[in-house]
């Protein structure tokens, strides 16, 4: 399995799009990131990187035994590791998705 790319989702209520290509040759696109709500990346480009790694605790601590975060092709995955990753920038947590799973 490979992460292709992650794009803006067309859904309006989600933030963001993972797209997969499977092992058999098939496409997988997951949808992640609810709209109208902050993530790390958010915080700390509006409010500051404190408050950015703030958020971010407290998202870590909530979710940490959410189901689905062994598995890099769920919403839970995605949100926690992306947009609730360690760096405050999109691309970077990306780029750490992809080496954690090694996708």
């Amino acid at each position: 399995m490979k992460l292709r790319r992650v794009i803006r989702s067309p859904k309006p209520e989600k933030k963001y799009a993972a797209i997969f290509d499977l092992d058999d040759g098939r496409t997988k696109t997951v949808h992640f990131g609810a709209t109208g709500y902050g993530d790390f990346i958010i915080y700390s480009r509006t409010e500051g990187r404190e408050s950015g790694l703030k958020h971010r605790r407290a998202y870590l601590i909530r979710h940490g035994r959410d189901r689905g975060l062994d598995d890099p092709t769920t919403p839970a995955a995605l949100s926690y590791f992306i947009t609730w990753g360690p760096h405050p920038d999109l691309k970077k947590n990306i780029a750490f998705f992809k080496k954690k799973f090694r996708v």
